[in-house]
């Protein structure tokens, strides 16, 4: 069944990009299928009731913003723009924000108050150049509305489980003590790496990518060299992540920029930057989209084949960590909080990020708390995130169901393929929880910046800003 989709737009804004969507929208899914104010409603037909109907009716709503959507005429209550995006954004349908003619999003403070959901909405933008492959872009993310509105019994999916959850919650789980659990074991090796910010395994286990002081490096787990090192000339790196099937390791830097490198051979893949710093980054599950956390309160989602930049999602706070879900790559996670003032209160928000739609926050109770790290567990049934408040938080099915105590802030989290579960402490050591659920506490107390679990199980490795790297057994 196709999306029933409604057009919004003003006449004296974007008239003639409606005019070419409605078109080629009607082409796709038939004319039946796409409302447009100027043909669907008959002469002596009441314009607000028709308007509420139709609204009520439709899957998508495309909201159109020109360079002169902003102004007067927004701020009167019975604009009849405004009216239907209110009523759109009330019922709870899928808003799009399109941009045209050169427009920008505009900014919460910008909107009248019952419009200001709306900012928070991811936004595509379409020009005459790239038209045709743009629109094809769009109404691929349309049909996937109108297949799941079609079902009568979807699948559970990451959405279904936080949709419900928009507030701040403190977990009341178990609280689980630092010394707590099985005694900590022996490291089995190390490599003497220099000092590491962020490490991760290539997903065959038999490799380790780090990055710290600007250098990037692979190395075989068994201790023998770096398989290839590369230098960027920038003075720390904050985030880095592979890709899922191996191929491709990226980097986030203190100067703005994200790179994508080839995880075999060190060959730069992809380069993209933004004024600010980089704070994490994260591959989609098919390792075509990178997500990137800034200093700029946006993260941004980039594709990786041709370097183009999806709208930003924009947040009130510092960006500080990302995730795709594996089990929904549509589904992104940020975690945020706010540098250098209080009160730092940080939220960790799960968005379809393809249109910028909030289907759930955490929050946390203590105000000056705010979220470092994040990732969702191999299956998405489990957002575990770190926090400055000495506690990893873990939420299942969108349920708070555990807080983990640690040693000073959670500094990154990390799952394994099995479901086990990793949180490094800046202050010391590192939690490991394996499948079912006891505690392993590695590292003693040594301040650790990253913590990483072999993909095959039964190994973690540990490092910190002086290294070296760790390797830890684990039952």
């Amino acid at each position: 069944m196709s999306a029933r989709i409604f057009l919004n737009y003003r006449r004296t804004d974007s008239e003639g990009y409606a005019g070419w969507l409605r078109k080629d929208l009607a082409g796709r899914f038939g004319t039946d299928h796409v409302f447009m104010d100027v043909v669907g409603i008959e002469p002596g037909d009441d314009f607000v009731e028709e308007i509420n109907r139709q609204v009520a009716a439709c899957d998508v709503f495309l909201a159109m913003i020109g360079p002169d959507w902003l102004g007067p005429r927004l701020e009167k209550a019975n604009d009849f723009v405004r009216l239907e995006v209110e009523a759109a954004l009330a019922r709870g349908i899928r808003v799009i924000p399109l941009l045209v003619g050169g427009a920008v999003m505009p900014e919460p403070e910008q909107l009248p108050p019952s419009l200001a959901p709306l900012a928070r909405r991811n936004a595509f933008t379409l020009t005459s150049a790239g038209w045709e492959d743009q629109v094809r872009r769009l109404c691929d993310v349309i049909e996937r509305v109108g297949v799941a509105a079609a079902s009568s019994t979807p699948p559970r999916t990451v959405e279904d489980t936080y949709r419900a959850v928009a507030k701040p919650v403190r977990p009341t789980g178990r609280a689980t003590a630092p010394a707590a659990g099985r005694p900590e074991p022996t490291a089995a090796d190390q490599i003497d790496s220099g000092p590491v910010d962020r490490l991760a395994f290539l997903p065959e286990g038999r490799r380790l990518a780090t990055a710290g002081a600007g250098i990037v490096r692979v190395w075989p787990v068994v201790p023998s060299g770096p398989t290839f090192t590369t230098v960027y000339p920038a003075t720390q790196v904050y985030g880095l992540t592979t890709s899922r099937d191996g191929r491709l390791l990226a980097t986030g830097h203190n100067d703005g920029t994200a790179l994508v490198w080839n995880a075999r051979t060190g060959d730069l893949v992809l380069s993209v930057k933004r004024a600010k710093r980089v704070y994490d980054v994260a591959f989609s599950p098919d390792g075509s989209l990178l997500a990137t956390a800034h200093d700029d309160r946006t993260a941004r989602i980039w594709e990786v084949g041709s370097g183009m930049e999806h709208a930003p999602l924009r947040h009130d706070n510092v960006v500080y960590a990302v995730a795709f879900a594996a089990d929904d790559p549509s589904l992104l996670c940020t975690a945020t909080g706010a540098a250098g003032r209080a009160p730092l209160g940080g939220a960790a928000r799960v968005w379809r990020h393809e249109t910028g739609e909030v289907v759930g926050e955490h929050g946390y109770g203590d105000v000056d708390a705010f979220f470092t790290g994040a990732g969702f567990s191999p299956d998405g049934r489990r957002l575990a995130v770190t926090t400055s408040a000495y506690t990893a938080l873990i939420f299942a099915d969108g349920v708070a169901a555990e807080e983990i105590s640690g040693v000073r802030y959670g500094q990154t989290v990390a799952f394994g393929s099995d479901g086990a579960l990793a949180v490094a402490w800046s202050a010391g050591g590192a939690s490991a929880y394996g499948p079912d659920g006891a505690e392993t506490r590695i590292g003693g107390e040594e301040p650790l910046h990253a913590v990483a679990l072999a993909p095959a199980g039964g190994l973690a490795a540990t490092a910190g800003e002086a290294g070296p790297i760790r390797l830890w057994p684990l039952p």
